[in-house]
């Protein structure tokens, strides 16, 4: 299948790097070296302030915040597109049925929106990752809600964010004065706008699935796991926007709205 950054990113998680540091360390205590106590002790330490303070959140906040919930909604749209990560590949193959995950409103919000524009068209963009592709599964869930499948375009090759957009683009060919809605978790939409305007294409972000707000407070929790994914989830953003902005697939290393507020809508709204 090849590797892709999808598999760096998972497999050098700071949840992962953390675990092999300990497990080296405690190789290195067993074998009475010095670098292994050293080395236990900064993991333990990093561990210890990853999972008891909100770095995580911190991280997230101004990913989440850097393009505003789409309000008031466009009077006028010709086409949502959906960017996958919203279900659950694998266990979808076993069973077949089409479970969505944590980013499941990826999903239900294109179900609303398809609803309020019932000429709109809609795209979803999900590549092959296993046996079956998330656009089936996504098929599977859009006909089990009642939607239209006549209205669904399914881009089925895509691995990364850059791709969804530079497949899409080519398999719609959306016209210059079209009014397209870009659907993708807040935390991933910078990456994701700026893919599309890398691609040449304007999109109106339509930001969901917030999992932080600008306020919180700073002291510690006992919410270990939660503030464990949160970091690894922001760092995995951080890390895949410098990424793309050195590969040159977006157009900023962290890509604002233009001009400020509403101007997205103003850059893709017909002119």
């Amino acid at each position: 299948m090849g590797f892709h950054l999808h598999d760096l990113y998972t497999y050098a998680a700071p949840g992962n790097l953390l675990v092999l540091g300990l497990v080296v360390s405690l190789i290195g205590v067993m074998l009475k070296r010095v670098w292994g106590t050293v080395t236990l002790s900064v993991c333990t330490a990093a561990a210890v302030i990853i999972c008891i303070w909100p770095i995580g959140n911190m991280m997230m906040v101004p990913l989440e915040q850097r393009f505003p919930v789409l309000e008031p909604l466009p009077a006028h749209v010709d086409g949502i597109v959906v960017l996958g990560g919203a279900v659950r590949l694998n266990w979808s193959y076993r069973v077949g049925l089409p479970p969505l995950n944590k980013r499941a409103e990826r999903m239900t919000e294109t179900l609303v929106l398809a609803r309020r524009y019932p000429n709109a068209r809609i795209v979803f963009t999900g590549g092959n990752r296993s046996r079956i592709s998330e656009a089936d599964v996504a098929r599977l869930f859009f006909q089990q809600q009642g939607l239209d499948l006549s209205r669904v375009t399914f881009e089925d090759k895509s691995h990364s964010t850059y791709d969804n957009a530079i497949l899409t683009k080519m398999l719609i060919n959306p016209k210059p004065r079209e009014t397209w809605i870009l659907i993708t978790s807040a935390n991933h939409m910078p990456r994701a706008v700026g893919s599309f305007r890398k691609a040449g294409w304007h999109v109106v972000p339509c930001p969901v699935d917030f999992r932080e707000t600008r306020y919180f407070t700073i002291a510690p929790s006992y919410s270990f796991g939660d503030n464990l994914d949160k970091f690894n989830e922001a760092t995995r953003e951080w890390v895949a926007l410098l990424t793309y902005y050195m590969r040159g697939w977006t157009d900023a290393f962290f890509p604002a709205p233009w001009n400020g507020r509403g101007s997205d809508e103003q850059a893709a709204a017909p002119k």
